[in-house]
């Protein structure tokens, strides 16, 4: 086994337990006498030590410095850098920055918040600065001297607007940019080796960017898996998987809890790119496992006749996502954005029908707010405003529509208790939505091989239709291919996401933003018989988007839920004060 300690890991999720495994650290470079498997594992990586969870940064390159000057950054295993996967930066010469949340000197390590992440094409990542950083600046040095006219950045949602300052060899120029928003920069005339962007930044509102785009500059980092010695044969198997991030939601005693505003992904976001290269040529049959996270098409595909919207959604896990609403399971249940001041949940009926009553139920184990009052607006621009009891009921004129927009004005707060004993409020949850007196199918769909959900339906069985895309059984389907007819097999995810059979495997974008989890399988010809038809996978990604997908209302607006929330915390904070005095 080529890789880290926690490939045996993989390797039991993807090919069952083993008896006899042996780590290519303790085996050396002589050639095996058994099957070799190469995994992309064992990364170079800066650890924080004593941490029990999101303890690593993102993969370094081999240029990339070490945040802590120390005689070992890693947990030492035998053979050193040897047998380590490393990235490989593409287009440039190094990407390098003030700071980033993924430095191992932060209090919470977010690979997914490192430079790289201004540059991958993917929005669901983005470069955070550090949280000790007073002028925060992410530098590329390119290849060679290039024109940087029509530079652009887009800022992150959830900061104010900012002067970004951009250097280069000939001089530096300023730019007021607005976040969430392609802000075209100024650049010095000239061409130039480097480029440094750099603006404000603060402990409670860190510099992030979600993208730079330089004209005519290409780059990718693909991380490189380390090559097998000249005599060994090709590798039997290749597994390339995603790493995890930060835990989104956890289940204890079936009880399902979720930390709002962490989106779950890793260093990769959510595309797979690798290298690496074999001593000879050798025949793959190539396989994908994934697990669906929350998005609207997911919520379309289960929901079926009736649409659901939200303003914003706190969590990339299904289990935290507006499909919880209606499965049955109280235990479970959307979660807004924290940052959302004004969570609203639309439901599309299809066809008009008579309302007079709306129960949108939070359930004391739900890590979240619940409603208390609403503004609910029909598809005619009609609006009432209702009132919740404690069990989520609320009732309003009788009237017939084919849309309901309820915006959640005020909420019965319920606050988090941290170690210390300060508290904070949580944002604003709903477990499960009823409409009384609707029993016909809201779930159409019941294909074979796909889930249906029902509104009337058994909870068992509602649940078990979430829990399916959202838990560990994913949902693919192996299909015919032109590299069938040379020993291949291709397999797709649910939304038709095509994955490459080159040995570079980039996992390509899929058609409509439904992303998947995603781990890549790489066989060789004569054992594909064995590869099974469902395995478990160690990786989460998200649909496009801010992770907290939050509303784009200004700050400075004001309800009576934030308003809550900030009295909440004030109290906490003296309750604690007095304790300490």
């Amino acid at each position: 086994m080529i890789g880290s300690p926690q490939a045996l890991l993989v390797q039991d999720d993807l090919f069952g337990p083993s008896t006899d495994t042996v780590l290519v650290a303790d085996h050396g470079e002589s050639p095996p006498n058994g099957p070799v498997v190469l995994t992309d594992t064992d990364r170079l990586q800066e650890v924080a030590f004593g941490r029990v969870v999101a303890n690593r940064t993102a993969t370094l390159t081999r240029v990339d410095p070490f945040r802590i000057d120390r005689p070992v950054h890693d947990y030492v295993t035998a053979g050193g850098d040897r047998w380590k996967t490393v990235a490989e930066l593409v287009g440039a010469r190094q990407i390098s920055a003030s700071s980033s949340a993924s430095d191992v000197t932060e209090a919470r390590i977010e690979p997914s918040r490192q430079p790289w992440s201004a540059f991958d094409g993917d929005r669901t990542t983005r470069w955070v600065a550090g949280s000790s950083a007073d002028t925060a600046w992410l530098e590329v040095e390119l290849d060679e001297p290039t024109s940087v006219a029509g530079l652009d950045v887009r800022l992150s949602k959830g900061q104010p607007r900012r002067d970004l300052r951009v250097t280069t060899d000939s001089g530096s120029k300023s730019t007021s940019a607005r976040p969430g928003a392609v802000t075209s920069l100024a650049t010095p005339v000239g061409l130039t080796r480097t480029v440094r962007i750099s603006g404000p930044s603060t402990g409670l509102e860190p510099l992030a960017i979600d993208e730079i785009e330089i004209p005519g500059v290409d780059l990718s980092r693909p991380l490189r898996l380390p090559a097998l010695p000249a005599s060994w044969d090709a590798p039997d198997d290749i597994v390339l998987t995603a790493e995890d991030g930060p835990a989104v939601c956890r289940t204890v005693e079936t009880v399902t809890r979720c930390a709002a505003g962490r989106d779950g992904l890793g260093e990769d976001g959510r595309t797979i790119d690798r290298l690496f290269a074999l001593p000879q040529d050798a025949a793959y049959a190539m396989g994908v496992s994934v697990r669906a996270q929350d998005s609207r098409e997911l919520t379309d595909y289960l929901s079926g006749d009736v649409r659901l919207r939200a303003s914003s959604t706190g969590s990339s896990q299904a289990t935290a996502g507006l499909l919880a609403t209606i499965d049955g399971d109280p235990q479970t249940g959307w979660i807004a954005a924290l940052r959302d001041v004004t969570p609203t949940v639309t439901i599309d009926f299809g066809a008009d029908r008579e309302v007079d009553e709306l129960v949108l139920r939070t359930d004391p184990t739900l890590a979240a707010s619940a409603p208390r009052r609403a503004r609910v607006t029909t598809d005619t621009g009609k609006t009432f405003e209702v009132r919740f009891d404690a069990d989520g009921r609320g009732k309003l004129p009788a009237v017939t529509s084919s849309r309901l927009s309820v915006e959640i004005t005020a909420a019965y707060v319920r606050s988090s208790l941290s170690f210390d004993g300060t508290g904070s409020g949580l944002p604003l949850g709903i477990s499960e939505i009823e409409v009384p007196g609707r029993t016909e199918a809201v779930g159409q769909r019941e294909q074979s091989g796909r889930p249906s959900m029902r509104f009337g339906s058994s909870r068992r069985d509602r649940r078990r239709a979430v829990r399916d895309l959202a838990a560990d059984q994913p949902h693919c389907r192996a299909v015919a291919s032109d590299h069938q007819q040379h020993g291949l097999r291709s397999s797709w995810c649910a939304s038709s996401m095509p994955v490459s059979t080159a040995s570079r495997c980039e996992q390509a974008r899929p058609s409509v933003p439904a992303a998947c989890d995603s781990a890549v399988r790489v066989r060789r010809s004569p054992r594909a018989s064995r590869f099974p038809r469902r395995a478990k996978v160690a990786t989460r990604s998200s649909c496009p988007g801010s992770p907290d997908r939050g509303s784009d209302s200004s700050p400075c607006r004001r309800t009576s839920i934030a308003a809550g929330l900030r009295r909440e915390r004030s109290r906490r904070r003296s309750t604690a004060g007095s304790r300490a005095g």
